[in-house]
Parts: structure tokens; sequence; C-alpha cells
């Protein structure tokens, strides 16, 4: 009788599964991954409000000094200032404070267009697909203590 040989593990088969097999995991990952781009858009942004919340709670409202604050602010954390809306309940531009008195509410929001590019697996590769926007905003409530 023959002595038949049997094929031995790491044959060219094997290979090609491994990598098919890769591909998809990590097509799977990546688009896992997308929507946390956009969660930390939205953190770096309630950090802004957070902090522009302190200064318009001792300026007694939205100062031009602190709407140039918020937009350096925006940049410095990456983010495009230009995109970026920014709106108040008080105006304290005026320069009269009595019109904003101590315990007055006040409501600061930031708009910000959030703009990326939707994937999509073309063959063998990920793509970029069509260009998206939507709009995030953070805000935050707090009192006038001037």
């Amino acid at each position: 009788m023959k002595n038949v040989r049997l094929k031995k593990d790491g044959d060219i088969n094997v290979l090609i599964a491994t990598l098919i097999a890769f591909f998809f995991i990590m097509t799977l990952v990546y688009f896992a991954i997308q929507p946390f781009n956009k969660l930390g858009e939205y953190n770096e942004l309630q950090e802004v409000v957070r902090s522009a919340g302190l200064r318009i709670e001792a300026d007694g409202g939205l100062t031009n000094e602190t709407t140039q604050l918020i937009k350096q602010r925006i940049q410095a954390v990456g983010l495009d200032p230009s995109k970026a809306t920014i709106t108040c309940n008080q105006n304290a531009n005026s320069g009269i404070q009595e019109a904003t008195t101590f315990g007055t509410d006040l409501k600061l929001t930031i708009s910000y267009e959030y703009t990326y590019n939707s994937p999509k697996v073309v063959g063998f590769s990920i793509a970029a697909g069509d260009k998206k926007s939507e709009v995030i905003s953070a805000s935050i409530e707090t009192t006038s203590k001037n």
C-alpha cells in the first residue's frame, strides 16, 4: 500500500481564509467606532459650555469679550469656530449691568454643525461616502451672580 501524505497546516487556503476573516472583523470594528467621533465632539463642546457658563454668571450675561473667549476655546479643543452658533437669553453688551440682576436665570447654548463622511464598503476597501452634517448642541442653565 502507498503512503498517503496528509496536507500540512499552513496551506494557502488557511492563509486566504484568515485574511478574509481579518478584513471582515476590521470592517466591523471600523463601523462600530464611527459614532464615537460625534460623541467626542459633543463632549468637547460640553466642556466649553461649562467653562463659559461660569463666565456668564459673573458677567450677568453674554458679552462680546466672552463670545470671543468661547470661540478661542472652541478652536483650542480642535473644533471649527465658524461652525458654532452661540446664544444666550441675556445679553450684557449694552454696558448696563442693572438689566441683569442677581438671581436672573441665564441659559447659554452653543450649537455646532458636525460634518462627517458616511463610510461605505467598496469591494475590499472602505471608501468615504456622502458628506453629511448634523447639528449638535450643548447648553447650560445657571443664575446670574453679579
